[in-house]
């Protein structure tokens, strides 16, 4: 599972460079949103291997849970959108009700390599 510590650290970094637009301080909205990039990027390997963990052990809905968890900081990650559209695509083939969950604009934003 991804660390706690990064985990809980996510959620207060968005309302930094809000901080910062308000106060207009272009270089603290900079370095706000470059920490939080660095903060994603170090949050992204973590997830992911916890989601391959729960693969192997076939804990599907284990899988689907925690990338949805996930879905508030890691949704617009190219990594996160690939390994969810994966498993909505493996869940499918097993049942149909997990793509009747997902919205629908959020299919339109998923590219297929």
């Amino acid at each position: 599972m991804p660390t706690n510590a990064c985990a809980s650290c996510i959620p207060a970094l968005p309302v930094r460079p809000q901080d910062a637009r308000l106060a207009h301080d272009n270089t603290a909205i900079k370095r706000a949103i470059s920490e939080y990039d660095a903060a994603l990027e170090a949050y992204i390997p973590g997830l992911m291997a916890a989601a391959a963990i729960l693969w192997d052990q076939r804990a599907y809905s284990a899988v689907d849970r925690l990338l949805r968890q996930a879905s508030e900081f890691a949704s617009e990650h190219d990594a996160w959108k690939l390994n969810m559209g994966h498993n909505c695509f493996m869940q499918a083939s097993r049942s149909p009700t997990p793509l009747l969950r997902w919205p629908i604009g959020t299919w339109v934003t998923c590219r297929c390599l």
